[in-house]
């Protein structure tokens, strides 16, 4: 009996002895294997703070946790970020630093695997930050991150190399989450709008270039045309809405000894400059106005100034002045700003203001970054300018019309007429010859000159003494129609002249006001 109890004990005990070495087997390939899952670390550079560390209370942040701070208004001025318990797996980030812009842009370069991304000792906040999974196992992972920026809160979640911030606001970072998970897997959360910047700034004209350096008297949009000649005298002229049928309608009428000049539009409002006429010595009215193309809540934006080829530009107005330059102001009044300080001429179109100072050069002034730059440095006297289609184009006051690129190469001479006046549409040059009542149409390198109108002195009317010989005034465009003014002869008391209009290719002319 004592011998059996014997080798029963012997055989529990080499049982015990061989399950507990399976049994811990089993539990070191588990932890090992737990070991071996990949996971995102992450560190923050804060201001006032330094970087996160366990001296500071904070440390290196864990798949998820929030790195930084919130409620307390401090930004986010570097990061780094490692992948750990995978060799095959790494991680590239860059961010969008103040001043500075994208590190990859800005030749800083992408950094990885714990490097710091962003500045230190430099006071500059991060705005935003892309980052992204690279190696052999880089495929089955995803990588998912959001950001708390300033005056926003958090944003949505990006991931692997989407941008997660903002750009173009101005705001800090402030605190960021990271999460390193399986490929296919959900997200954290919503993934709508992780980064958010303003959209492009808009640089769309209120009218053509070309109608406004002949006065702005004539501005189209969505089948409308707005004119400022078809009803008037010598003493005022409204605005009146020609639409698609050609019916016409008065919108605007001013008070007496006032014209509505320099006609730009944007959505439903039109902007204009209310000219005293010649010779009336009255201004207590004058200046900048909006209107809604219905003819309601007229309304004065600015009254400082005598304005000169008003031009309305993406969000802002701007104008000529005699004696200040070439000056800018909000649509709604605000921001008012001198750009130029001797200029009062000059053409502007897709962001970029091309003027002409005291000493008859060209210059540029782009709108965007501010900069300025010499075009053209031989002093030229120009009596009128238009930007079209990469080229400048400018009538002398000899009369001669000239092209050159918009770096100021390849100036070429157009034509060997005398110019009155011109404008350009579709590709096509229109102008009006002086001393002569003749408009022309050439391409816009010259070529394919042909002869659109020739008024006799009859068609202009026999009350027109040709004391002076006729000559095209203004040229104005529209989507269909040619409107111009024929000058040189005497006839209302302010010097008006009678009006015409035909269609695009000369033809269907007629006059349709004497300002008489």
């Amino acid at each position: 009996m004592k011998k059996k109890l014997l080798v029963g004990l012997i055989v529990l005990a080499f049982l015990l002895q061989t399950g507990g070495p399976i049994m811990a087997e089993e539990e070191s390939s588990k932890t090992v294997s737990e070991a071996l899952t990949p996971t995102v670390s992450y560190q923050t550079h804060i201001e006032n703070i330094g970087w996160e560390a366990e001296d500071a209370g904070q440390a290196w942040k864990l798949n998820g946790e929030m790195s930084g701070t919130s409620g307390k208004g401090l930004r986010l001025e570097g990061i780094k970020i490692k992948i750990n318990n995978d060799i095959n797996l790494s991680v590239q980030y860059q961010t969008h630093i103040q001043n500075v812009g994208w590190e990859e842009d800005s030749g800083r370069g992408w950094k990885k695997d714990g490097e710091m991304s962003g500045t230190k000792g430099m006071g500059y906040r991060l705005e935003a930050i892309q980052m992204k999974l690279i190696g052999v196992d880089a495929n089955n992972y995803d990588l998912y991150y959001r950001v708390h920026a300033q005056n926003l809160g958090w944003l949505d979640w990006a991931k692997n190399g989407e941008s997660a911030g903002t750009a173009g606001l101005g705001y800090r970072l402030e605190a960021i989450e990271i999460i390193l998970r399986k490929k296919g897997g959900d997200a954290p959360g919503t993934t709508e709008n992780p980064f958010i910047e303003p959209p492009p700034k808009s640089y769309d004209l209120g009218n053509t270039a070309g109608n406004l350096m002949n006065g702005g008297s004539c501005v189209y949009k969505d089948g409308n045309t707005y004119v400022n000649f078809l009803d008037g005298n010598n003493l005022y002229t409204s605005i009146s809405k020609i639409d698609s049928s050609g019916n016409a309608s008065i919108i605007y009428t001013p008070p007496k000894y006032y014209n509505p000049t320099d006609l730009n539009i944007k959505d439903d409002w039109l902007y204009y400059y209310l000219s005293p006429i010649k010779y009336s010595n009255t201004y207590a009215l004058s200046g900048i106005y909006k209107i809604r193309v219905d003819g309601t809540q007229n309304t004065l934006i600015n009254s400082d100034f005598s304005v000169r080829n008003m031009s309305l530009c993406g969000d802002q107005l701007f104008f000529s002045n005699g004696y200040r330059g070439v000056l800018s102001i909000g649509l709604n009044g605000e921001n008012l700003t001198t750009l130029t300080d001797d200029s009062t001429l000059y053409t502007i179109n897709d962001g970029l203001l091309f003027y002409q100072p005291a000493d008859k050069s060209l210059q540029l002034l782009n709108l965007e970054n501010n900069s300025r730059s010499t075009v053209q440095s031989k002093a030229v006297s120009k009596k009128s300018m238009i930007i079209e289609n990469d080229y400048i184009f400018y009538l002398t006051f000899n009369g001669e019309l000239y092209r050159v690129n918009v770096n100021g190469s390849n100036l070429i001479k157009l034509s060997n007429d005398k110019i009155g006046s011109f404008n350009i549409k579709d590709d096509y040059i229109y102008y009006g010859l002086d001393q002569t009542a003749t408009i022309k149409r050439m391409n816009l390198d010259g070529s394919q000159k042909t002869v659109l109108i020739n008024l006799t002195a009859y068609e202009i009317g026999s009350e027109y003494s040709q004391k002076n010989p006729f000559s095209i005034g203004s040229i104005l465009l529209s989507d269909k129609s040619i409107y111009y003014f024929v000058s040189g002869g005497t006839g209302a008391p302010d010097g008006r002249a009678p009006v015409f209009r035909a269609s695009l290719t000369g033809e269907n002319n007629e006059k349709i006001n004497d300002f008489k």
